[in-house]
């Protein structure tokens, strides 16, 4: 099981494959879909019970777990563990209901669940191993604070893998002609890339168009290289998942709150430090962030926002904390360590921090709508001229919106070609130390700021595929598309095209 929750600036890891297909029910809230029948509709309630039911502490959900997931699941992650992260689902989520449910295919289903108590949505895809008793191989979640996307591209008859990939083009051109796309899209199987494609322009100023090795931001898809790093850390003996971070950073501005919370507690969002993105903020401040300590005056000096390990809640300033333990290990600034560590065995040679004010002509400038509303509402209602009355344009360069250099919890830049390679790494166990990515079968992620937009999906079994899509366009468009394109593959027939 595996959980990402969407918030300002960024996304957290959703390790496994994400997709929709096949809709087999839906209900009003207040009234529960149809569950599929036999098995399938066993695991599906069991899901359902250890999200909304009665008794949603780690101890009640153990039972659940060991008895629904598959025995090859429970050997890479215990029944106690895997326990522990739903229970701090729940929490996130609060009181829920389940909206709707999708059939994706025979061993694979989609729930949506509404939290009535928050206004939040939360998707699980669901996969059970196809032989007898069928238990629950992979669960993958993700919080989002709107609902979940249309799934017409889902509905349809099986494809073969060229029909999905003509398609999927074909999406992208239609979105390119809107204006709605703006970026590089990589589709591979296998381990193959079977669609690359590249839309739109990377600075309308200069019209100099987007193509195939433009650099994008890539926001919180950068937390992934943070764990990554953690995990090779932890492996060499350098650090322990359990250290308290005043053992690793024993000059911590915020003392007390280096004694209480753990590295573990920082990877998982559940340290109770806040955001950067915060009223300390500023254009002014912004310029300023150049290295990871410059970010320290943005979240030290406040009090945790709850007790380290009692919640879930997205936090950029714990990656930030990340990134400072992995310079005080390695001896090196963090984008040097990245770069040793993650870039070069993976053959990532266009990835890196790069600076707002000297971008290279192949990095492509983000456009934005946020900035512009930003500045509506800071005019207030007293202005009724003519910024409030126009339209919502896309705006030159969300250069204001961000940080100087970007950090360990986000902002860095990458190509489509370069997170593939990154994802075969990761599947080939050639990063040395972070194995788990591999035997969690796959990684999903994603990252958005304003005029920034990236996911990555990438499902490391045999025959699964990979979806890349960057853009600089605020989210979710990215995203958006890469759910459209993962359920026309979700279409392809898993034991041979269709005829």
């Amino acid at each position: 099981m595996s959980y990402a929750r969407r918030k300002d600036a960024g996304r957290g890891v959703l390790a496994g494959c994400v997709g929709l297909c096949g809709i087999l029910g839906a209900a009003a809230l207040g009234a529960q879909p149809p569950l599929p029948e036999g098995v399938v509709g066993e695991r599906t309630q069991a899901m359902i019970t250890i999200l909304t039911g009665p008794g949603g502490d780690a101890a009640a959900i153990e039972p659940l777990v060991a008895a629904n997931w598959a025995a090859s699941a429970l050997a890479q992650r215990p029944a106690a563990e895997r326990a522990k992260a739903l229970a701090g689902v729940r929490v996130d989520l609060g009181a829920a209901e389940l909206v709707r449910l999708e059939r994706r295919s025979e061993n694979d289903v989609a729930l949506f669940f509404r939290s009535t108590a928050k206004g939040l949505w939360l998707t699980v895809g669901m996969k059970l191993e196809p032989q007898a008793p069928r238990g629950i191989v992979a669960a993958s979640m993700q919080l989002d604070s709107n609902p979940p996307a249309d799934t017409a591209a889902a509905a349809g008859p099986e494809l073969s893998p060229a029909q999905a990939i003509a398609q999927a083009a074909a999406r992208v051109d239609a979105l390119a002609a809107e204006d709605a796309f703006s970026g590089v899209v990589v589709i591979a199987h296998d381990g193959a890339i079977e669609l690359e494609k590249a839309a739109g322009m990377a600075d309308r100023e200069h019209a100099v168009a987007n193509g195939t090795a433009t650099r994008f931001n890539i926001g919180s898809i950068s937390k992934a290289f943070t764990q990554v790093l953690i995990a090779q850390l932890a492996a060499e003996g350098k650090l322990t998942l359990e250290d308290k971070l005043i053992r690793r950073l024993p000059d911590y501005p915020d003392r007390a709150i280096a004694e209480q919370v753990t590295l573990q507690q920082l990877l998982a969002h559940r340290s109770g430090l806040g955001d950067i993105f915060n009223e300390r903020f500023t254009p002014e401040a912004a310029a300023g962030l150049r290295t990871l300590a410059d970010y320290l005056p943005l979240f030290t000096g406040k009090a945790l926002e709850f007790e380290p390990g009692t919640a879930q809640r997205y936090s950029n300033a714990g990656y930030v904390v990340l990134g400072l333990v992995i310079e005080r290990a390695t001896g090196k600034p963090f984008a040097d360590a990245v770069r040793e560590r993650i870039f070069v065995p993976a053959a990532m040679t266009a990835s890196g921090w790069l600076a707002r004010d000297a971008l290279p002509a192949d990095a492509a400038i983000g456009y934005t709508r946020e900035g512009w509303q930003r500045e509506r509402e800071r005019q207030g209602p007293a202005r009724s001229g003519e910024l409030a009355k126009a339209p919502l344009p896309l705006r030159h360069a969300n250069s204001l919106d961000l940080p100087a250099i970007g950090s360990s919890a986000g902002g860095s830049y990458s190509t489509a070609r370069d997170l593939f390679a990154f994802a075969r790494a990761l599947a080939t166990d050639r990063l040395l130390g972070p194995e788990r990515f591999a035997q969690q079968g796959g990684l999903g992620i994603a990252g958005g700021t304003a005029g920034a937009n990236a996911v990555l999906e990438a499902d490391f079994r045999p025959g699964g595929w990979t979806v890349i899509v960057l853009e600089n366009l605020d989210p979710p468009s990215a995203e958006g598309l890469a759910r459209d394109l993962r359920a026309l593959l979700d279409r392809v027939g898993r034991d041979g095209p269709a005829n």
